[in-house]
């Protein structure tokens, strides 16, 4: 198989050894700026979408290799869209688009490519989407949550009045085992609503004034999701116990940890590995079976560490000492002890 990934300038494809870009373009023009670059999704067929804010709709021709227009939003619908969009969830079951503008939100068939504005009584701009069972959708607007079913061309409205303020909605995420609707605010950290109960549960230390930006399920554990937020790396949440635990943050000592906090976008393969858009460095892969090793490097004006990066051989003596021939001299790191020696360098006179 193969990774996507959406980036300003594009797509790019990783097959495990090199990349491929592909490129956006509309109406002749070029597409390679922060609006007109929104989500990649996957529809019934396997096949991979690319949602625009600004109305544009490319889906993967693996024939051609290329990802081709296939809707404009803007020339298909001439009733003051409202531009760009604010929200879009394609629902690989019904294989249907379910898009929101600033007050109106349309359904865009996959098969027959035809766009149509649905009846509803919601009249804000919604900005998440997350679908539940028995054609029923979560929509969040900042402050408040609908719950619609949708039906033959309409949303028609369940009041849930428990999910009708909240301060900043910033993300919501809907978990099938648990039937669960995780709900991240940006003032008052993460709630947990029951759908059947309708039990709405304020998760203690809940992430509060930290931005989510993605919430996907854990393969290990049916009851545990991660999530991942806006500088404050990655999170488990067991929608069991409402128990919130720290799991990856910035670690630049060690070379199988994180290398960055801001986490845009996190995926987890058949192999448990974590796939992680980490900004600005670009794409981290976690994996839990390959434990994390010390980073020995040299630090400037401290006497008790490597004396220089460039090493040509390591030794172990019958003691256990390690001995680092390097550029700038020879060192030798006792373990029993954590203490180096630094030996015929220009650093220090010894002999």
């Amino acid at each position: 198989g193969y990774m996507w990934f959406l980036t300003h300038e594009g797509i790019d494809r990783y097959n495990g050894k090199q990349y491929t870009h592909y490129s956006l373009t509309a109406n002749g023009k070029l597409l390679n700026f922060f609006p007109n670059l929104n989500t990649l999704q996957i529809d019934t067929a396997g096949v991979v979408w690319e949602i625009g804010k600004t109305g544009h709709l490319f889906k993967y021709n693996s024939l051609q290799d290329k990802f081709e227009l296939v809707c404009d939003f803007a020339s298909k619908d001439k009733s003051n869209s409202g531009l760009p969009l604010t929200a879009s969830f394609l629902d690989s079951k019904d294989n249907n688009i379910l898009l929101c503008t600033k007050n109106k939100q349309y359904l865009f068939d996959i098969d027959t490519h035809e766009l149509i504005q649905l009846e509803s009584p919601i009249k804000e701009e919604i900005t998440y989407i997350a679908k539940s069972t028995n054609n029923q959708y979560f929509l969040a607007s900042s402050h408040k949550i609908y719950c619609a079913r949708l039906n033959h061309g309409r949303l028609e409205v369940i009041k849930h009045p428990e999910l009708d303020n909240f301060h900043i909605v910033n993300y919501i995420y809907f978990h099938p085992e648990t039937q669960m609707l995780v709900i991240g605010t940006l003032l008052d950290g993460i709630y947990l609503y029951n759908i059947h109960s309708r039990q709405l549960i304020d998760v203690h230390n809940g992430l509060q004034d930290i931005n989510v930006n993605s919430i996907i399920a854990s393969k290990e554990n049916e009851n545990e999701v991660l999530i991942a937020t806006n500088g404050a790396g990655v999170y488990k949440l067991n929608l069991g116990t409402y128990e919130l635990t720290n799991f990856l943050n910035a670690d630049h000592n060690h070379s199988n940890k994180m290398n960055g906090n801001i986490i845009n976008d996190i995926y987890i393969d058949d192999d448990q590995k974590l796939w992680m858009a980490v900004y600005p460095i670009g794409i981290t892969v976690y994996s839990e079976k390959y434990p994390g090793y010390q980073w020995i490097q040299h630090s400037y004006d401290n006497p008790n560490s490597l004396i220089d990066n460039q090493v040509n051989y390591i030794l172990e003596d019958s003691e256990g000492d390690i001995w680092y021939a390097t550029n700038n001299g020879v060192c030798c790191y006792s373990p029993s002890n954590k203490q180096w020696t630094n030996l015929l360098s220009t650093n220090k006179h010894d002999t």
